[in-house]
């Protein structure tokens, strides 16, 4: 689900939270190839979490609330590499439990 709330101190964060079922992400580019991107919305229809559903092939079609954008391979490695971080956690609570 993506809302718009104060997270700690900071007003009108915009959260995108994932594993009610909720949400629906998508990547893809522009016409003119400028950026590649990963874009979230709100799912109409309930799903599995870590279910993949259908492609939407624009963003017209899939109605985004937020678009990451990315310009060139550096940036999204840096991004890449806080997602591993958080995959790290999980992956270090797994063998804890």
């Amino acid at each position: 689900m993506i809302t718009v709330e104060n997270y700690g101190d900071v007003e009108n964060v915009t959260i995108a939270q994932f594993g009610n079922g909720t949400m629906r992400v998508t990547s893809g580019k522009a016409k003119d190839n400028s950026h590649k991107g990963i874009f979230m919305g709100d799912s109409d229809v309930k799903h599995e979490i870590g279910e993949h559903l259908p492609y939407a092939p624009t963003t017209n079609e899939f109605k985004p609330k937020i678009a990451i954008l990315f310009d060139n391979k550096e940036s999204f490695d840096v991004f890449f590499d806080y997602v591993m971080v958080v995959k790290e956690e999980f992956e270090k609570e797994d063998t804890t439990h």
